[in-house]
């Protein structure tokens, strides 16, 4: 039968430890996608708190469709999640996002916009025992973030995970919090890379029992 495997080493104050979390399950998945990098705007105008428009620099290559934006207010990270990109020349107004938090009413001047990309999948989250998801980089010292939206077949947000470059985001049922994948099939994802430096792999684990 599958089984996965969570291993953990924690050193802290001259005190070291190693765990291994095991589970066994009938069904697994493994998805891996590359995510192009991002683009970072030349200048930014506020429309609304849901809407803006970000000039960009020409010759980004971008067009209209669906991104996703991030940016830093104050030191906190910001999103907004599955925006219509709509593109007149170098200026992207974007709007209608599936999640969002309130677009700043001035420049913040490191906001990136990124195409999301579509991942088919067959997860049932109720059935999920574990899983892992990691935006990989070949520079250790990445410190961008990925976002990776999960949908049921209607296009409804399961949930969303914005996760720290080489930090994957772990679950395992009986570790506590609450299993953020339960609801519907989720059909398919769309995942957004930050950096405007590298290009990620994006990993999606998933350990699944129809009969736990």
């Amino acid at each position: 039968m599958p089984t996965g495997q969570l291993t953990t080493s924690v050193a802290i104050a001259n005190s070291t430890f190693n765990a291994a979390i095991t589970k066994t399950a009938d069904h697994q998945e493994a998805y891996e996608v590359n995510l192009p990098i991002g683009t970072v705007e030349a200048s930014y105008v506020q429309t609304t708190t849901i809407e803006c428009v970000v000039t960009l620099t020409g010759g980004h290559g971008l067009s209209t469709g669906v991104y996703d934006v991030y940016w830093t207010e104050s030191g906190v990270k910001k999103i907004a999640v599955g925006c219509t990109g709509t593109l007149a020349t170098n200026d992207m107004t974007l709007n209608n996002a599936d999640s969002q938090d309130n677009f700043p009413a001035a420049d913040p001047g490191d906001m990136v916009i990124c195409e999301q990309v579509l991942i088919n999948t067959t997860i049932d989250g109720d059935q999920v025992q574990m899983y892992g998801v990691c935006p990989v980089y070949d520079n250790a010292a990445e410190t961008s973030d990925c976002s990776v939206d999960f949908h049921d077949v209607s296009s409804n947000q399961i949930t969303t995970l914005r996760i720290t470059a080489n930090q994957p985001s772990v679950w395992w049922d009986g570790g506590g919090p609450a299993n953020p994948m339960t609801g519907n099939p989720i059909t398919h994802c769309h995942a957004s890379n930050q950096s405007v430096a590298q290009a990620a792999t994006i990993k999606i684990l998933v350990l699944e029992d129809a009969t736990p």
